[in-house]
């Protein structure tokens, strides 16, 4: 029987326009408690015009698996409360100007 934990912790990174393609790496780390859970690197499939927006291509990517692993812990009994995504060298702001 899997531990209880109330939350998955995933971070995100991508390194810009390494490939002679001009193409980003990305990687992708999750995890539940302590330890990896669930690790990614690869090559991206999309032309980006910046490091922001490799890491939006990341964190697109990542969402999928995200939701897929929740679904997954359901199915196993261990539902998962609370998910943090950690952004790196991403700034997002709120809106106030209402």
């Amino acid at each position: 029987m899997i531990k209880p934990s109330d939350e998955t912790k995933w971070w995100e990174d991508s390194s810009y326009a390494i490939h002679p393609e001009m193409k980003s790496d990305m990687g992708i780390y999750m995890t539940l408690d302590k330890g990896a859970t669930y690790t990614a690197s690869c090559k991206q499939k999309l032309n980006t015009k910046s490091s922001t927006e490799a890491n939006l291509v990341t964190l697109d990517d990542l969402v999928g698996q995200l939701i897929w692993t929740r679904h997954f812990l359901a199915a196993q009994g261990q539902h998962v409360l609370t998910t943090t995504i950690y952004l790196q060298d991403i700034k997002l702001k709120k809106n106030t100007s209402y």
